[in-house]
């Protein structure tokens, strides 16, 4: 039903979300920009 595909459409998002971050902190942490370094 529609709150069964609501719920696996919002997890599998968050999934993507959570790769997406995975790879940004990849490149902070490797890269040598200072601007993108945590304080």
């Amino acid at each position: 039903d529609l709150e069964t595909i609501g719920e696996e459409l919002r997890l599998k998002d968050e999934e993507q979300l959570m790769q997406n971050i995975e790879k940004l902190d990849r490149v902070v942490n490797r890269g040598n920009d200072k601007k993108l370094k945590p304080e």
